[in-house]
């Protein structure tokens, strides 16, 4: 294929930067996915009562949290420990500012937290403490999910031991457990994949799919294989695996690997081409809407 060029990096003259159509992109209308866990949100420390539980997850919190009262000679918290809320207190800080300071026990001990983003008289919710927690939105989303079968829309899943394994997307999976997770992704979903093994995915609590670890980004509550009938077997174990082939459709494309990070289009004297770019250095060739090119401008 003759194409001509002009000097942009992908060699296509009149080559421009397009947003995703209309249809190529998702209506703004909440899916089903999206509202899916939207009932449940973080409660802010003026109605936290004393004694509320609070998990640890990763080990920063001796950076984050200052010891108060040290008794049992353990000045670090740790992946796992338990925190209970005591009360909510203003301090002032060294530059004059005022800060409500947060202080909870673990045992005897008790350390304090002083949320500097917030500003005085401003209220701390219980998701927005660094490596900390909340159970009791676990249990709210495990009163949800716990038991459930879904279908998994990424491949980034981990094993028992927490290693990163390639997962198959559209799996049809079971939820088997609900945990916390690390400093980014407080839920840990644990679940038994279609074949059997056990597996697991980390997850955010969202009401919508803007984030890239919400429920609405992680599962499916239908099968998406039906409504994709029309692809043959080969491509859909393709798109399972998040694999492109030659042939594909841009729709098969984006199945499989999701909408592109960056969309650029060119032309020759026959034909249109249109160039998908992915944030791991994937670029898909498309001529008249089939998939010609792989990281190569097709001949």
């Amino acid at each position: 294929m003759m194409l001509i060029c002009g000097g942009c990096f992908t060699g296509i003259e009149s080559t421009k930067k397009i947003g995703l159509s209309r249809e190529e992109r998702k209506t703004l209308a909440p899916t089903a996915e999206e509202l899916y866990l939207s009932e449940i949100s973080s409660m802010p420390d003026s109605v936290w009562a004393r004694g509320k539980r609070f998990i640890v997850a990763g080990d920063r919190g001796s950076v984050l949290f200052e010891p108060r009262k040290i008794v049992s000679g353990n000045y670090s918290l740790s992946t796992g420990d338990t925190l209970l809320y005591i009360d909510t207190h203003r301090v002032t800080l060294p530059d004059g500012s005022r800060k409500s300071s947060l202080r909870f026990s673990r045992g005897e001990d008790e350390f304090s937290y002083v949320p500097y983003s917030k500003n005085d008289g401003q209220v701390v919710r219980s998701d927005e403490i660094p490596g900390l927690v909340d159970p009791d939105m676990l249990e709210e989303v495990a009163s949800k999910m716990l038991g459930n079968t879904y279908w998994i829309l990424t491949s980034v899943w981990e094993d028992s031991d927490g290693n990163k394994v390639e997962g198959r997307r559209f799996d049809k999976v079971e939820v088997t457990g609900i945990e916390a997770g690390n400093m980014i992704f407080p839920v840990k979903v644990d679940f038994r994949d279609s074949k059997g093994e056990r597996r697991s995915v980390l997850m955010n609590i969202g009401q919508t799919g803007t984030d890239s670890r919400s429920f609405a980004n992680l599962f499916r509550l239908s099968d998406p294989r039906a409504d994709h009938s029309s692809i043959s077997e080969v491509n859909w174990k393709n798109i399972m695996n998040g694999k492109v082939a030659i042939g594909m459709t841009k729709d098969e494309c984006r199945l499989a690997k999701g909408n592109p990070s960056d969309v650029n289009t060119g032309h020759d004297y026959q034909h249109s081409l249109l160039i998908w770019n992915y944030p791991d250095g994937t670029m898909l060739y498309f001529v008249d809407g089939i998939l010609r090119g792989i990281n190569a401008i097709p001949n």
